[in-house]
């Protein structure tokens, strides 16, 4: 296989991740990840979406992609700010290969992360992560959540504890 930590079918999620890179390369508002999508891709390959490459895609191709961001993340600061320090859990339902837990997490202490996807989703996103973290150390995962591949209630139970 040209990449071990490819996904056995052709998930959206690897698209998304490819969207984001492009958008964060180009500095749209809304997409910086610290350049955590942009290392997740496979090494090779990643030069097609570095700058200055990433001006060739129309902004069509991943502007959706970057509104989603922009809006989720804004929503999430505005309920963690609410919650001012309180007792605060994010359970992110179908997390595909968000990095908001990694972006959002040192900035609010407090606060517990919970991921739930499919099995396979989950297994893959944990080698992408690894893949970014040795490429950019700086992308600590010790800030990633624990995810729940097959079972919603063990995040639960992750949150009452």
């Amino acid at each position: 296989r040209w990449d071990r930590a490819a996904p056995a079918d052709t998930c959206v999620n690897l698209i998304v991740v490819w969207l984001k890179a492009i958008a964060g390369n180009r500095g749209l508002e809304g997409t910086h990840d610290d350049g955590a999508a942009y290392a997740m891709l496979p090494h090779f390959t990643r030069r097609v979406v570095s700058w200055p490459l990433c001006y060739l895609y129309p902004r069509l191709h991943h502007a959706n992609v970057a509104l989603r961001t922009a809006y989720l993340d804004r929503e999430v600061q505005r309920e963690l700010s609410a919650a001012a320090g309180a007792p605060a859990a994010v359970v992110v339902l179908g997390a595909g290969f968000d990095t908001r837990a990694l972006r959002f997490g040192a900035a609010h202490d407090g606060v517990r992360w919970a991921e739930v996807d499919l099995p396979e989703v989950v297994a893959q996103k944990q080698r992408l992560l690894a893949r970014a973290e040795r490429r950019r150390p700086r992308l600590s995962l010790v800030n990633m959540p624990p995810a729940v591949s097959d079972r919603a209630p063990p995040a639960l139970r992750l949150l009452d504890s």
